[in-house]
Formats: structure tokens, C-alpha cells, sequence
């Protein structure tokens, strides 16, 4: 009786399989990390203001308990044309070391009845702007920078904060 030999397989097929494999490796991470980036600029919007602590506006309330003298910067994430000055406005943040200091409600994500409640709270004495920066002392708004649309410049925004004493 004859004995079957097994079938060698030829050394080619190996190196073809290797290849398929690691081929299928690098764009298994590269789907995953572009995914990844899609998926936060999706969730975040296009959020320019990193140092301010962001804030939902069901929890400004709550904040203002424990802390009732506060600045709120008030934006739209998703605003392109903003991003110049919330660039320079975030080093502006970190120099002064105002990062603690400022709160940061994103107008992009609110519902009708948020931005009515905001409106209702906050600017029941002139128009809903936005960008805009209120000032909060004792629980109570003080004081508004723009009252109707404007450019946003951070030298406004800098006698703004002298004048209400939050930098100096």
C-alpha cells in the first residue's frame, strides 16, 4: 500500500496570506482612527473655547448656588466665523488666568424651550444675542455686552471684564 504524501503548499501562497493580512491591519487602524475623528466632530461640533468650563443651561442654576459671582460666554460652536476670535480669546483665557472664572453655554445643541428659557432669564431686558458675555454677581445679571448684533472683538470684550472687575 501506498502511502499518501500530504500536499505541499507552495511558500508564495504563505507570503500572499502574510500580505493580505497585514494590508487588512492598516486599514482596519486607519478606518478606526478616521471613525473616531468623524464621530468627536459630530458630537462636539466644531468647539473653539477648551479652556472655559462648558456648562448645559439645565445646570446654570445648580452652578450659581455654589458659585453666584461668575462670567458666561455665550456662543455658537458650529459659528465658523467666530473662530478667529476664539482663538485669540483662548489665549486671552489662559494669560489672565480666567479659566476658572468663565463659563461657556454652547447655543449650537439647545432646543427652542432652552434657548426661550435663557432668553426669559437672562435677556428679558433686551434681545437674545449671541455671541455674547453676561457678568452674574450674587445670583443676579449685572451686566450684557452687546445688546444687539455685533462683531465680536476682544477689545470689548477686555473693557467689558475691567469694567466689572473680572480682570484687571
Amino acid at each position: 500500500m501506498k502511502k499518501n504524501k500530504p500536499r505541499e503548499i507552495p511558500k508564495k501562497n504563505y507570503v500572499y496570506v502574510g500580505l493580505m493580512a497585514l494590508v487588512t491591519c492598516v486599514l482596519l487602524v486607519y478606518f478606526v482612527k478616521w471613525y473616531r475623528i468623524r464621530e468627536q466632530e459630530q458630537v462636539t461640533g466644531t468647539i473653539h473655547i477648551t479652556s472655559a468650563t462648558e456648562i448645559k443651561t439645565d445646570e446654570i442654576d445648580a452652578y450659581l448656588l455654589e458659585n453666584p459671582d461668575v462670567t458666561i460666554y455665550i456662543s455658537n460652536s458650529t459659528d465658523e466665523k467666530l473662530t478667529g476670535f476664539e482663538n485669540t480669546f483662548e489665549n486671552y483665557l489662559r494669560s489672565r488666568e480666567l479659566t476658572n472664572k468663565l463659563l461657556y453655554v454652547d447655543t449650537a445643541a439647545l432646543t427652542e424651550d432652552d434657548r426661550k428659557k435663557i432668553e426669559t432669564k437672562w435677556f428679558s431686558d433686551s434681545s437674545f444675542t449671541e455671541p455674547n458675555f453676561i457678568i452674574i454677581l450674587d445670583g443676579k445679571k449685572v451686566g450684557q455686552l452687546y445688546h444687539s448684533t455685533n462683531e465680536i472683538k476682544l477689545n470689548d470684550v477686555h473693557q467689558f471684564l475691567t469694567q466689572y472687575e473680572v480682570v484687571e
